[in-house]
């Protein structure tokens, strides 16, 4: 089944500090949906919302038609709903493979699948500590891959790797689409959008300001050269 994910006129805020200004976005299924911005701009807490963290003041979260406004976390969890944090929070004393044996309940083909996935087969039965920084996201990804989810929404997951890590740990983000997944993707690096994202929403001060294929946002001169520094090239 492809998942579909919406938030419908989002306003959150802390304190008198206005941090959602009416967000509606839809996602869906077999692509990844990019989210950029500046920093500050309510992109996490756009995640923390959606997975019940943080209480919106008004609007809604829909998910595969099923209203979750109001559900606490555990129950969004069960829907399918899940997400990355930019710490890694793998078990530092547990092996990669046991690891994802916590994550996927000890099933053996997904075990191995998201082994595969992750590119991790010779590593499995190492500790998290002994890999590279870009191996570590990908286990940190390969908890997901197998888990059937609905969305998972990813924060930053290409934060500090080189560009030859990366394909390792988005193509995870590729497959879960590929399986009907929802997958946003939260990322400061235009150029990944480019390469993975079927459709980016710009953000800025709490509100959505341009929706669209990644090549058509970077072809706006104006956005271009506020956004991404590129001057329109």
């Amino acid at each position: 089944m492809t998942s579909t994910l919406e938030c419908r006129e989002l306003w959150t805020s802390f304190g008198g500090n206005r941090v959602h200004r009416g967000i509606s976005i839809s996602m869906r299924g077999g692509e990844i949906t990019g989210l950029i911005g500046p920093n500050g701009c309510g992109k996490s807490t756009l995640l923390n919302v959606i997975t019940g963290a943080v209480r919106p003041d008004s609007g809604q979260i829909i998910l595969n038609d099923r209203d979750l406004t109001g559900m606490p976390p555990w129950r969004r969890y069960r829907t399918g709903l899940t997400r990355s944090f930019q710490n890694l929070e793998l078990f530092e004393q547990l092996t990669v493979r046991d690891n994802l044996r916590v994550a996927l309940g000890g099933d053996k083909d997904k075990i191995a699948a998201a082994l595969a996935q992750a590119r991790l087969e010779k590593q499995a039965g190492r500790l998290p500590g002994e890999l590279a920084f870009g191996q570590r996201k990908a286990l940190s990804l390969a908890r997901l891959y197998g888990r059937s989810a609905s969305a998972v929404l990813l924060d930053e997951p290409a934060a500090g790797l080189s560009h030859d890590e990366v394909e390792p740990v988005l193509s995870i983000a590729r497959s879960l689409a590929a399986a009907g997944a929802v997958v946003c993707l939260v990322e400061h690096n235009m150029q990944i959008m480019a390469g993975y994202a079927a459709v980016v929403h710009l953000m800025a001060e709490g509100t959505i300001i341009a929706s669209g294929p990644p090549a058509e946002l970077m072809a706006d001169a104006k956005l271009a050269e506020i956004f991404f520094g590129t001057g329109g090239r």
